[in-house]
């Protein structure tokens, strides 16, 4: 493993044994705290305990509205404006960690990456993420999964060797030259996962040098962490 740099992967507090759920429990996974933990540092967060609902608290669910909102499942008091306040505040804490990647609690109304949704008479039941995952998955440009992907040890060893290839892009300096030797050096990775994505990789780097810098780094990220999700998601179906 890579040993030049310590990734920051950012979890919900509750997959490491902390007591934040609704009911007063956690959902403690022994290998995130177990296992990975021993090659990444890990950064605790929950967005109903930044919300100030505390623990045990009434249970959330989210509408099937758009906007999607947030309620009290019992009392049906709207919690979104706490729940995009506080998302927007854990995202500005974990991007200054300089966070790579980011393991969401599965089914969570404010971590799930698809969340089931409840409607009114007028409106269909259906999926939507989670406040604090759509924060994320319309800004944060960190590997985003849920605990439910990591569940074999290929997957594992997917997302440990995609956390430590993002941390060396991250770490790596702008330019044509950087660009293309990381691409070179990480190729072969990249294809095991996905050929056609890898070529796409393959072309925006040749072609960086026709971008400006900023611009050809952004896009050559996006393209790999859709790569990088793609694979994940692939192996949880």
């Amino acid at each position: 493993m890579e040993s030049e740099s310590r990734p920051a992967v950012a979890v919900s507090a509750c997959l490491l044994g902390e007591n934040v759920r609704y009911d007063g429990s956690h959902k403690l996974d022994a290998w995130i705290t177990g296992s990975l933990s021993s090659y990444v540092s890990l950064i605790s967060f929950c967005p109903e305990i930044r919300m100030g609902l505390g623990s045990p608290r009434p249970t959330l669910h989210l509408t099937a509205e758009n906007p999607v909102r947030m309620l009290e499942t019992a009392t049906g008091r709207d919690v979104s404006s706490l729940a995009h306040q506080a998302s927007a505040q854990i995202f500005a804490e974990l991007r200054n960690a300089r966070c790579v990647a980011v393991i969401l609690k599965s089914r969570s109304p404010s971590c799930g990456i698809e969340v089931s949704t409840r409607a009114n008479a007028s409106e269909r039941p259906g999926s939507s993420p989670g406040i604090f995952a759509e924060t994320l998955l319309h800004a944060s440009g960190m590997l985003l999964v849920e605990e439910t992907a990591l569940q074999t040890e290929t997957a594992r060893h997917d997302f440990v060797e995609a956390v430590f290839a993002l941390e060396r892009f991250r770490c790596m300096e702008t330019g044509t030259a950087a660009l293309q030797a990381f691409h070179r050096k990480n190729e072969y990775l990249l294809m095991a996962r996905d050929s056609t994505l890898c070529a796409r990789l393959g072309k925006v780097a040749a072609n960086s040098a026709r971008l400006p810098g900023v611009e050809v780094m952004q896009q050559y990220r996006k393209e790999l962490l859709s790569l990088f999700e793609k694979n994940l998601r692939n192996q949880a179906a």
